[in-house]
């Protein structure tokens, strides 16, 4: 099934090839500190629609008109169009990759905010698509998908991936102007933070999710990395990678003065770093998704980091 909503306005700002056109999301984005060239995902046309959302995690998919039937797979893909006020366009909330539950909803629009939100297999005796992977199988009966790009493999863990993100589901949408502001806001919001923290010094911090065997630690390359700057930590974690493979024990001997686990996650045993535990019951997953959660997260950690300066 096409998208079928029309809209008035096309986001003449959008993200492209590198290239802001619009003040608003210039300025934005130029908070940001990153130049990073941007992939070409705009719209091929000067007007609303049709719109090809580009090499979508490997996928092109083509949007004729806007979507009015959404459906989220994962909370933080439901936050962003509640931010971007599409609430109304949205059937099912946190439907996870259930490829039954998904295809009840009639969609014209399936939203994942990670990777695994999206990672599943077609029943095997599906008629159409039995045993494909999920999104060929929701593509074989005419259910677009988007994955948000920060998931995406190619594009770097940094705020500038999450307004890419806020700016193609604005366009998709036919909502530019929402996008714009949401971006603006955010990007406010972190300069914020930035002039009240500055010069202060930055407690060693590590971001562990422990709900497996092996702890992980948020590396160099991760979103948490670029909330911990802004927010007034240092991350402990050295390499490369987005989340490293670690052990209590060498974490310990990282030293750090706070110790954040992933919600869900197996404290540790040792009581010195036990007793470094931040974080009221753990960081939900859905604040490492492109959503209002990444900025929500940032002041949350400069609180915890510098309670004094709030």
């Amino acid at each position: 099934m096409k998208p079928r909503r029309k809209v008035p306005s096309r986001f003449a700002s959008a993200l492209g090839a590198g290239v802001l056109r619009a003040g608003a999301v210039a300025a934005a984005l130029g908070l940001s500190g990153c130049s990073m060239p941007l992939p070409d995902n705009t719209n091929d046309s000067r007007g609303v629609f049709p719109y090809h959302d580009r090499d979508n995690c490997g996928f092109t998919v083509k949007y004729d008109l806007a979507p009015i039937r959404a459906v989220t797979l994962t909370p933080g893909a439901t936050d962003l169009l509640d931010a971007l006020g599409l609430s109304k366009s949205i059937v099912a909330a946190n439907l996870g990759p259930d490829f039954a539950k998904i295809r009840a909803t009639n969609a014209d629009f399936v939203y994942s905010g990670t990777m695994a939100g999206i990672t599943g297999h077609v029943p095997a005796q599906d008629p159409i698509a039995g045993g494909a992977p999920l999104r060929d199988g929701l593509r074989a009966y005419d259910h677009p998908t988007h994955i948000s790009v920060l998931s995406c493999p190619g594009h770097p863990q940094t705020l500038d991936t999450v307004y890419l993100e806020v700016a193609t589901i604005g366009d998709i949408f036919g909502v530019p102007k929402a996008a714009a502001k949401l971006i603006y806001d955010w990007q406010k919001t972190f300069e914020q933070l930035g002039k009240r923290l500055r010069g202060l010094p930055k407690p060693n911090v590590a971001i562990v999710d422990a709900r497996g065997q092996t702890p992980k630690l948020a590396g160099p390359a991760s979103i948490p990395q670029a909330l911990l700057s802004y927010a007034g930590g240092a991350n402990v974690a050295t390499g490369e990678g987005q989340w490293i493979d670690s052990d209590w024990a060498s974490i310990k001997e990282m030293q750090p003065d706070v110790l954040l686990l992933v919600k869900g996650s197996t404290p540790p045993a040792d009581a010195t770093l036990a007793q470094k535990v931040e974080g009221m019951g753990g960081l939900d997953d859905g604040l490492f998704e492109a959503g209002p959660k990444v900025p929500e997260l940032a002041q949350f950690l400069a609180k915890t980091f510098h309670p004094d300066k709030f």
